[in-house]
């Protein structure tokens, strides 16, 4: 069996170290929910590397983690995670067909499976591109699929930075999908409910996300002067954004958002 009662027990062991932890670190407040029980496929948005950590503080019960298999490198983590959380394996870039076997198996089991379909986290905070098998696999499996929203993690800490910001985040359901809309719903329809249902724009939240240096290491999520075209003169200093070839010198604010009085900014 994939599905073990000690998943249970370390699931409730563990989650009130990091509800603690994720509330002083990020200023995360996970809404609570209690799903009907049986299988379910949920899927979330991926601004940070704790995602899933996030997720699961919102329900009780243990989650199995699709996860890049990369982290079953190191032979004492790979049996530790196995044995503690059972996460799913799955190779990077390519579509592997005992990921989709496990997931099966899991659902078979009871389980519940967490995804978090862009793969990777982004660098404009916000949804990278979603393939659509994911539809494919939401139509095989067959059970309700939830859609969460990680809140702010873009504010708190995007992926350029190396540092945090201070700010708000938290976690909520978007939406569920029963089986029977799935059923109801073309290829097209289902992958825009998901799209939809994932993409979070942190700047709507109107919140100020605090730092130091906010424009650190802006310059490696652009790599073209937006008014000049040159390439690679980006460099970040404080809370500004400047190019060394046209002299273009952008604030980068505590609402996420680009000030300058440069008119050929855009």
């Amino acid at each position: 069996m994939w599905v073990r009662f000690r998943h249970k027990i370390v699931f409730a062991l563990f989650k009130p170290f990091f509800f603690i932890y994720t509330r002083l670190k990020y200023g995360y407040h996970a809404k609570k929910y209690h799903l009907d029980k049986g299988p379910c496929l949920m899927l979330y948005n991926h601004p940070t590397n704790l995602d899933p950590i996030m997720m699961a503080l919102s329900f009780s019960g243990p989650i199995y983690f699709v996860t890049n298999d990369d982290v079953f490198n190191n032979p004492l983590v790979s049996v530790l995670l196995r044995y503690l959380v059972a996460p799913i394996p799955k190779a990077k870039g390519v579509r592997d067909i005992s990921t989709v076997k496990n997931c099966i198996r899991i659902i078979k089991e009871g389980g519940r499976i967490g995804i978090a379909p862009e793969g990777n986290r982004n660098y404009s905070g916000r949804l990278n591109h979603i393939d659509k098998s994911i539809v494919k696999l939401v139509r095989f499996l067959k059970v309700p699929v939830v859609l969460y929203n990680i809140n702010g993690g873009f504010g708190v800490n995007p992926r350029f930075s190396i540092s945090l910001r201070k700010g708000k985040m938290f976690g909520e359901v978007n939406r569920v999908i029963s089986p029977e809309e799935i059923k109801s719903k073309s290829d097209e329809e289902l992958l825009k409910i998901i799209i939809e249902g994932l993409d979070v724009d942190d700047v709507l939240l109107q919140q100020k996300y605090k730092s130091k240096a906010k424009a650190e290491n802006l310059e490696s999520a652009f790599y073209i002067c937006p008014v000049c075209n040159s390439l690679s003169s980006l460099y970040s200093q404080g809370d500004f954004l400047h190019c060394k070839e046209c002299g273009l010198e952008v604030e980068y604010t505590e609402e996420l958002l680009f000030k300058t009085s440069n008119p050929l900014f855009k």
